[in-house]
């Protein structure tokens, strides 16, 4: 086999970004699995307002813990498309 494919010649810098690059592909499976169980201790045992913003009011959830999420109803359509002007 090694007639067909030759030789790989690999020096220690290429080996060391090789290795690097796989312990952080890695490593995503725990942050994915860290933040997922930070997520559910906070939302357990904090009260979380998520807000979202947009030109259309934007949007409001309460999280509390054992309680289901609430939403806020949305602003009146007078405050998203008016302009604030300082004299």
């Amino acid at each position: 086999m090694k007639g067909l494919v030759g030789v790989l010649e690999s020096t220690p810098a290429d080996t060391a970004n090789a290795n690097l690059l796989a312990l952080n592909a890695a490593m995503f499976d725990l942050y994915d699995a860290a933040g997922q169980t930070f997520t559910k201790n906070i939302l357990a045992n904090h009260p979380v307002i998520l807000a979202l913003f947009s030109g259309a009011g934007g949007n409001f959830t309460l999280y509390q813990p054992g309680k289901a999420p609430v939403s806020a109803p949305p602003v009146p359509i007078v405050y998203p498309d008016s302009q604030v002007r300082w004299a």
